[in-house]
């Protein structure tokens, strides 16, 4: 029973720590997402901590980056697939989940960041 409450200490102490450097890194850099889903599976995971990079011009994204934008009542972290702009959409890019079929056009206004990099938590 003690080696075991020892690992388990062992286990919060290492999160905390990991966790304590993301708020540091975070109030340097930018927003921190906690993703819940399995929308970006396999390059995420859920449940994970991202980090992000706050984003000044969205003009300088490119396919393939990943942002996290604000999505009706909830933020999302998805990859750009489109930065094209049409006369219909100026000002938006197309993002999607990896693990995902469907497609969303963001105003660069809902823009928050640009993913980092992100740590799993264990279930």
């Amino acid at each position: 029973m003690t080696r075991d409450l020892e690992t388990y200490t062992n286990a919060a102490l290492a999160l905390t720590i990991i966790l304590n450097s993301i708020i540091a890194t975070a109030a340097i850099a930018g927003p921190v997402f906690t993703v819940t889903g399995d929308s970006m599976e396999p390059a995420i995971n859920n449940p994970s901590i991202a980090y992000c990079t706050s984003v000044d011009n969205p003009e300088t994204l490119d396919e393939g980056d990943i942002i996290g934008f604000e999505n009706g009542d909830v933020n999302t972290l998805h990859r750009i697939t489109d930065t094209a702009s049409t006369p219909e959409s100026t000002g938006t890019v197309t993002a999607s989940g990896d693990n995902r079929s469907t497609k969303e056009i963001v105003p660069h206004d809902n823009i928050i960041c640009e993913y980092q990099g992100h740590i799993s938590l264990p279930i």
